[in-house]
Order: C-alpha cells, then sequence, then structure tokens
C-alpha cells in the first residue's frame, strides 16, 4: 500500500513538477508573513491562541513553511534562477532584515532581565513569554539562509540533504529543457527515460527535504520546552556563584533531595533497600536509576509495576514514601503512601517535615499504611529478620 501511494506521488510530480514548483514558489512568501505573525500574536498572548481563535496551529505551519522555502530555494538553485529568487523576495527579505535585529536584541533583552530577577518575571510584568521567541527567530534566521549565495545551499544539497553532484547535473539539464522553447523537442525530452529519472531524483530530494526540515523542527521545538527548565536552573547558578553543592542540589531537586539526605544517614552503606514501583506518585523515588545516585553503594530492589507486590526477602529496609507524584480520578483511592503490605518492623524512622533532619523513632512496632500516623509520612522501615 505504502508503495503504491509513493509510485502514485512520484507520477504525479513527474507530469506536474514545474506546475507544483512555480505554486511553492509564490506561496512561500504568503507562508512565511503568516507564521511570523502568528508567532507574534502567541508571543503576546499564549501558546495556542492563534490556532484557538483563528484556527492556525502555529507549529505546523512553521514547519510547512520551513518545507515550502527550502524546496523553493533548493529548486531555484538547481535551475540556477537564484538571482530571480532573490530578486523576486525582495519585499520579504527587506522585511526580514528589518524584523530580525529587533528580535534579536529584544531576545537578548528580555532574557537578561528575566535572568536578573526571577522566572515568568518578563510574563507578569509585559505578559510575553521568552521561552516563545524561539520561532519567530527561527523564522528569521530561516530566511536569512535560505537567502545566502551558492556555496552555502550547494553545501546545503551535497552534505545534508546528500544529493549527489551527478543528480544535480542531471536536474539542471532538466530544468533547462523544460525551459526551452521548442515544444517538439520538449515533448521528446519529457518522454524519455532519463526524463523520468531527474524527475524521480526530484522527487527524492523533496522527501528528503522533509525529513531533515523535520528533524530541524523538532529539535527547535524541544529546545523551546526546555527552555524553562534550563532557565530556571541556570539562573540560579548564576545569581549564586558562591553556592554549596548542596545549596544546589537542594534548589534543584527540592524535597526528594532531601529524603534522599534522610535515608543516606539512616542506613548503612551495606544496606538493602526496597524501592516503591515506579509508577505515580512515586516516579521519583521509584526511579532506579536515579535514587541509586544518591545511595550508591546500598543495594537498590524493588518490583516494578506492583503496588501491593510481596516484600522482597532480601531487603533489610523498606523506603517509607507518601509520594511526590499528583494522583488523579484515574489512580486507586488509596494511591497515596508505600509500602501497601503488613510490615513486622525492627523500628520506623520518620523525616521531618520539610528538611532532611532525622525525626521520631519508634521500635518494635507493625506497620500498616491505612494507620494515621503514616498519612503524608516520609521515613524508612527497617524489616524485623
Amino acid at each position: 500500500m505504502f508503495k503504491k501511494a509513493m509510485k502514485f506521488c512520484r507520477d504525479v510530480w513527474s507530469k506536474h513538477q514545474k506546475v507544483f514548483l512555480d505554486i511553492n514558489y509564490n506561496l512561500f512568501p504568503f507562508l512565511w508573513m503568516l507564521a511570523f505573525f502568528t508567532s507574534i500574536l502567541d508571543l503576546f498572548t499564549y501558546e495556542g491562541f492563534s490556532f484557538k481563535h483563528l484556527f492556525l496551529p502555529l507549529q505546523p505551519l512553521i514547519y510547512i513553511t520551513f518545507v515550502s522555502g527550502m524546496v523553493s530555494r533548493v529548486f531555484l538553485e538547481i535551475s540556477e534562477s537564484s538571482d530571480n529568487y532573490l530578486s523576486n523576495y525582495k519585499t520579504l527579505l527587506t522585511v526580514n532584515r528589518l524584523a530580525f535585529l529587533p528580535m534579536f536584541f529584544s531576545s537578548i533583552l528580555i532574557n537578561s532581565l528575566e535572568f536578573a530577577n526571577y522566572p515568568n518575571y518578563i510574563f507578569s510584568t509585559l505578559h510575553i513569554h521568552p521561552d516563545l521567541i524561539i520561532w519567530p527567530m527561527s523564522l528569521n534566521i530561516f530566511l536569512i539562509i535560505i537567502s545566502l549565495r551558492y556555496t552555502v545551499i550547494k553545501w546545503i544539497l551535497e552534505e545534508v540533504l546528500l544529493v549527489s553532484t551527478k543528480e544535480i547535473e542531471m536536474l539542471k539539464s532538466y530544468h533547462m529543457s523544460v525551459e526551452t522553447p521548442n515544444k517538439l523537442s520538449k515533448s521528446i525530452l519529457v518522454q524519455s527515460e532519463r526524463v523520468l529519472r531527474a524527475s524521480y531524483v526530484g522527487f527524492n530530494i523533496i522527501l528528503r527535504i522533509v525529513i531533515v526540515v523535520f528533524v530541524l523542527w523538532g529539535f527547535t521545538k524541544n529546545v523551546s520546552n526546555l527552555y524553562p527548565w534550563m532557565f530556571e536552573r541556570s539562573s540560579y547558578m548564576i545569581k549564586n556563584p558562591l553556592a554549596t553543592y548542596k545549596e544546589k542540589m537542594r534548589y534543584g531537586w527540592k524535597d526528594f533531595y532531601d529524603y534522599m539526605t534522610f535515608v543516606d544517614q539512616v542506613t548503612p552503606e551495606n544496606a538493602k533497600i526496597m524501592l516503591p514501583p515506579m509508577i505515580n506518585p512515586w516516579w521519583d523515588v521509584g526511579g532506579k536509576g536515579l535514587v541509586r545516585y544518591f545511595l550508591y553503594p546500598r543495594e537498590l530492589m524493588q518490583d516494578m509495576e506492583d503496588v501491593n507486590a510481596e516484600i522482597d526477602l532480601a531487603a533489610d529496609y523498606l523506603l517509607l514514601t507518601w509520594g511526590f507524584g499528583v494522583c488523579t480520578e484515574n489512580d486507586p483511592p488509596d494511591c497515596y503512601g508505600w509500602p501497601k503490605k503488613i510490615v513486622e518492623a525492627e523500628w520506623i524512622v520518620f523525616k521531618k517535615e520539610n528538611s532532611e533532619e532525622v525525626g521520631t523513632k519508634i521500635e518494635n512496632i507493625v506497620y500498616d499504611h491505612n494507620d494515621e500516623i503514616y498519612q503524608g509520612a516520609w521515613g524508612v522501615i527497617k524489616i524485623k529478620k
């Protein structure tokens, strides 16, 4: 089915390639302007505003714009019409030049103010989303890249799209022949196997552009999503260059770091500790790899999925955890609190609230998570052997 669909697309492309390229060439400026102003609209309102009110999904629109621009530029370079490209897009390039420098310096200013104050400072005062400025900036940079001269475009063709010199020459001869005024030679050429191969090469280049732009778009999207997280951590480091290791860890990991420090204090290095399963609400304390970083060389064990699993007989200690996650209506009524099993304990030590310090210690007790004293509790259980 997929092969038939691809063959159909190639055949349609080979018959109407010039029509497609002409439409795309004229459509790209409109797409770029639409994507740019849509990104500015979301920047000053909220992410998704343009889609909710104007039915314009920003990120898919930017992706389509990137593909359209790259296809237009690459095929005009192959047909040696890049000078026409630059002259016909003169208005668009002028708008981009006028917008780029203000956007660039505004981005630096906005991020500097955010660093100098606190996270969400810009949004709370100017109602601008700093993490969304990457989209209009990416459109500016993209248009600058594709407006560059032959050397850069040739590098994109050969190194990024992996188009060989032979394929480029084949496409050049095809485009030159299509432009010839001699109708007889043109009809003969179009029917030839050589030209059919050239049109297939063009179709394959389109597919490569779609894939490469998708990767670049995904990278930009991930950078945009990671921006708040990276900003929060880097801003603290810049503002507090003399902070101790403990202060940095406490800022980055918050209550989880306090709990890991507490467990490290109350268990010996040769301890065998059973963790809760890595499900909600224990994604962090149930993350074996993450917990190992804080508790090494202690041996860790767990049942990855079953919250009611039997206690591992090899374990010496159990983490008494309420859960950092948020239980939802899809979770069981008694979602919080682990272990769920009744455990005969040699002792149970509780962690003080909002601290890493050791709190109350109760010896020779039978643990039952339904008891009121374990509601919201964090601690360690020493199993009676």
